[in-house]
């Protein structure tokens, strides 16, 4: 019968391939790219790539105490997008996350943990760019995030979002707000 459907028996939602490289006692740099095997052009694009400095050191506990970055990043704006897609308890963030959160942009960030609080400052572009976006449009977003633990395994996130000329990379809002808790973290 020719009117039979036909299937692929594979289908990749994402394939990303990155390398992580600690350096020169204060520096770190994270790369990756997303593939696309079955379209017409293998390469998709640059997922976060970005290089950190600490004065403490490159091992994960001292660029948690203080880092400077700079490179391709997602902000991750809301406590859904700040847990790792790896500990995520859901199949897929929710489409208010993923429509208020912006995509990744070039930018610069400054972060730290000073017990018993964290703090995540940070300017990116707002150009929407599949590589290294540019800082000479008329366009940013900026993000604060503050952290405080009050127990053992509570605690309590406040992010601040707002954006400048109509960025490409969120939404259409100029200023957000997010106001989260987490208990049992870790779990």
């Amino acid at each position: 019968d020719g009117n039979e459907d036909t299937f692929s028996d594979s289908d990749f939602r994402r394939f990303r391939f990155g390398t992580k490289a600690r350096f020169l006692k204060n520096f770190y740099f994270a790369g990756a790219a997303n593939f696309r095997p079955e379209s017409g052009s293998f390469y998709n694009n640059l997922a976060n790539t970005y290089f950190a400095w600490s004065p403490n050191g490159n091992d994960k506990d001292a660029l948690s105490e203080f880092q400077v970055g700079v490179g391709r990043y997602r902000p991750r704006f809301t406590r859904e997008f700040t847990t790792s897609a790896k500990r995520i308890k859901t199949f897929e963030r929710s489409i208010l996350s993923n429509q208020l959160s912006p995509g990744r942009a070039l930018g610069i960030w400054v972060s730290g943990e000073a017990e018993p609080c964290s703090y995540f400052i940070s300017a990116f572009s707002g150009d929407d760019s599949d590589e290294f976006s540019a800082f000479d449009s008329d366009s940013a977003v900026f993000l604060g995030k503050l952290g405080v633990d009050f127990a053992k395994d509570w605690n309590l996130g406040l992010d601040y979002l707002a954006t400048m000329s109509d960025p490409e990379v969120t939404e259409d809002v100029d200023h957000m707000f997010s106001l989260s808790t987490s208990y049992n973290e870790k779990y």
